[in-house]
């Protein structure tokens, strides 16, 4: 019993040894990377759902996906309103 238990901790200590994180103890780098991508989808998505409601077409300039200036600086005021908000939570 002893030498299958040193097993396992020396199988883990090379795993860690070569980088890797057990997600359950400490997530590991592209773990971070995905949610910070997921929150930054979610944020984008929120601020331009609420900056279309406020501005609709006349937010954009010439019917295309570039915002005019006034609603890009609205755009960003929410986008970092609501990151603010979710990271607080």
């Amino acid at each position: 019993m002893v030498g299958r238990l040193q097993e396992i901790i020396n199988a883990k200590k090379l795993l860690e040894d070569e980088g890797y994180q057990s997600p359950r103890l400490k997530p590991t780098q592209s773990r971070i990377d995905g949610d910070r991508k997921r929150l930054m989808a979610l944020v984008n998505h929120l601020a331009i759902q609420i900056t279309e409601m406020n501005y609709g077409f006349d937010g954009y300039i010439d019917g295309s996906f570039e915002l005019t200036d006034e609603a890009k600086e609205y755009y960003s005021e929410r986008y970092d309103e609501y990151e603010n908000l979710i990271k607080g939570l």
